[in-house]
């Protein structure tokens, strides 16, 4: 192992809080020295969506096809990158993969707002227990500036 961490991996999906977790993981694996890195996606299985007088099942080709290519740029961007792209519940696909790949640290986007979690579960919350290896889960950058302002606030008010 040449590294701290002989293999990071980097949960993406098209959103800026992920966006700032691959640009975290990424400067993790050039400073430590990782020779493996891992983009990893996860296309959700379909859920049926209520519209007037129906259900419709999204097309599961087209929410590939999108993810192709953004994901293809992604990669593009990140030179030796290895790609994952999993099917089925995020979390724990994820936590599946990690497993297999014999990943030793995964980074996410802590970024899911309350009705978010509520319906769709705590994709964060889920690695943090349930995953192999250390996690390391970013915060969102609008979040950290308003810590940060709050901190600057109680300082000058001090």
């Amino acid at each position: 192992m040449s590294g701290l961490f002989a293999h990071i991996a980097v949960c993406i999906d098209n959103s800026e809080a992920s966006s700032e977790a691959l640009e975290e993981a990424w400067r993790l694996h050039r400073s430590l020295g990782s020779p493996r890195f891992s983009l990893v996606h996860v296309i959700a299985s379909p859920r049926a969506v209520a519209g007037h007088g129906g259900m419709w099942v999204p097309d599961p080709g087209e929410m590939g096809s999108g993810a192709k290519e953004w994901l293809d740029d992604v990669v593009a961007a990140h030179a030796g990158a290895e790609v994952a792209v999993l099917h089925g519940y995020p979390a724990a696909e994820v936590c599946h993969w990690a497993v297999q790949a014999d990943v030793d640290l995964l980074v996410a986007a802590s970024s899911r707002g309350l009705f978010d979690r509520i319906l769709l579960g705590s994709f964060a919350g889920h690695l943090s227990h349930h995953a192999p290896c250390s996690v390391l889960l970013t915060r969102p950058h609008a979040v950290r500036e308003q810590g940060e302002a709050v901190v600057e606030q109680t300082e000058s008010g001090s």
